[in-house]
């Protein structure tokens, strides 16, 4: 007879850093957003991109061992203009995130329970900016002239680039300089 198969490990692994299982959901709809790459214990670097209007995401994060403690921190590209948070929620390995417009970088933390094994693992969260903090502060183009001109906060329907760009010769060349976000 063959022998028995291996017992599994015991969930109490002092020496353990590992995250088990990393899931990340639309905390309004409860719909699962999928991360770039399938979550593996052995591979620290992620990527999601989300639409505008998701502001909060839920995260479940669950060590290997329940022994090792976790930790999140989370940092926007736009520290100046908005500051993201993580907030506990309402189980052990679940954390809310509130996000920034661009990039929101997380950092999650495993420690083991005899501290010997630390881990980081970090996903690049990218929530898309609202076509309302996108604008343009200049539209220039050379070897043709703009009807009607550009200025900055006037809408310019995309049929009338289509008909200005047919109207320009191929030694034209159009400029546009975005501004900053709002």
């Amino acid at each position: 007879p063959s022998p028995p198969p291996p017992s599994p490990p015991p969930p109490y692994q002092i020496d353990v850093a590992t995250l088990k299982q990393l899931k990340i959901f639309d905390s309004s709809s409860n719909e699962e957003r999928v991360i770039k790459r399938n979550f593996r214990p052995t591979r620290f670097q992620y990527r999601l991109d989300v639409r505008n209007a998701i502001e909060i995401l839920r995260l479940v994060a669950k060590p290997t061992s329940i022994s090792a403690s976790v930790r999140y921190s989370i940092f926007s590209s736009q520290e100046s203009l908005c500051d993201p948070k993580v907030f506990e929620s309402d189980s052990d390995s679940a954390v809310k995130l509130q996000l920034c417009e661009g990039l929101n970088r997380l950092k999650i933390s495993v420690t083991s329970q005899d501290r010997s094994n630390h881990l980081l693992y970090f996903v690049n969260i990218t929530r898309m900016e609202s076509s309302e903090s996108v604008k343009l502060k200049d539209l220039k183009m050379e070897g043709a002239r703009m009807d009607p001109s550009f200025s900055p906060g006037k809408v310019f329907a995309s049929h009338k680039m289509k008909a200005l760009l047919e109207k320009a010769s191929s030694n034209s060349f159009i400029l546009i300089s975005p501004c900053s976000s709002m």
